[in-house]
């Protein structure tokens, strides 16, 4: 959990299922980075019998080895970290981006 100046928080916990296999990459400063999507549900219309769903990038650092066997297409995980906007250039233009961000332990198997 982040707090911020003034007492402001920043926190997202989320649950859904994965939407591909996750990519790993290491570290610059050891460890692991895993990138994935999850796919969450954001409402469901009785009426319309559809589902609105979202997918959500997700970055976590330092996943455990262990882990990473269980984390296939389709497994539902719970994810407990922070939203984090981001601002880079990519062939001459701006590029905005917006994760969620989680630290080894904010993965869950569910």
């Amino acid at each position: 959990m982040i707090f911020l100046r003034g007492g402001a928080m920043n926190i997202c916990i989320l649950a859904g299922r994965l939407a591909a296999d996750p990519k790993i990459f290491p570290a610059k400063e050891g460890g692991n980075v895993l990138k994935m999507k999850l796919i969450t549900r954001l409402y469901w219309s009785v009426k319309d019998k559809e589902e609105k769903v979202a997918g959500v990038p997700v970055t976590v650092f330092n996943v455990s080895d262990a882990l990473l066997p269980y984390l296939k297409k389709g497994k539902r995980i719970g994810v407990v970290g922070v939203v984090r906007s981001s601002r880079f250039e990519r062939n001459d233009a701006v590029v905005y981006s917006t994760d969620v961000v989680a630290n080894k332990g904010g993965i869950k198997l569910m």
